[in-house]
């Protein structure tokens, strides 16, 4: 019950009170000081009611508006989470496919020839003696054996530098229990090759022709 409605029953009370226990004059002014209260009241009454209203109404638009925001920013900032991922992750897999495009790529025994006498050496067709421990099978693959200035270079040219790494571990195992001296295992992508001699100079050669190779692409 509001303000108002509490001035309309004390005016009814007030004129159910018997005459005699107030005066005319008394019940007149007392009945027009309360309607005018009352009517002071009603008006109160009708602006909180128009404000709660506007405030019910400002707290819905912006609640409105806060949600078509954060529905909007969801869907951006997972679409800009994606495609920067998308853009890192193809990023990275071009590096990766780069990176191993370049490590990937099978040398020919014609490339290696071609590196070792770029590097000033005389290499020349030798006869393979099976008995020669660096002229033995490795993974299954006889090796081409060059006479050099001074001593051999076995080449053994792979499928892939998987098959590499196995003849390398195959040809210390063989060995492991021989006290061989004077020679170097050189490694490069799909070649592996040794060198029996103990020319200082053509070592330093042959590692050159390496690092060529490896850098091929």
């Amino acid at each position: 019950m509001n303000g108002q409605e509490e001035f309309r029953e004390l005016e009814f009370a007030l004129k159910s009170m018997p005459e005699k226990q107030l005066a005319p004059k008394a019940f007149k002014s007392i009945h027009g000081n309360l309607l005018e209260e009352a009517n002071r009241l009603g008006r109160n009454d009708r602006r909180m009611k128009i404000f709660k209203k506007s405030m019910w109404g400002i707290a819905g638009v912006a609640a409105l508006f806060l949600f078509v925001f954060i529905g909007l920013s969801l869907p951006m900032s997972s679409t800009s989470q994606q495609e920067s991922a998308k853009v890192a992750h193809d990023s990275d897999g071009a590096y990766s496919d780069a990176k191993e495009d370049a490590s990937t790529v099978l040398l020919s025994l014609e490339l290696v020839e071609e590196s070792l006498r770029t590097q000033g050496l005389e290499i020349n067709n030798a006869e393979r003696i099976e008995e020669n421990i660096f002229h033995q099978d490795l993974n299954r693959l006889e090796p081409v054996i060059y006479n050099l200035s001074e001593g051999q270079i076995s080449v053994y040219v792979f499928q892939n530098e998987y098959e590499v790494d196995s003849a390398a571990n195959q040809f210390n195992e063989s060995t492991a229990t021989m006290n061989l001296i004077g020679y170097q295992i050189y490694k490069s992508r799909n070649v592996l090759m040794f060198y029996a001699g103990r020319s200082d100079e053509i070592n330093a050669k042959i590692d050159q022709a390496v690092r060529e190779m490896t850098a091929f692409k």
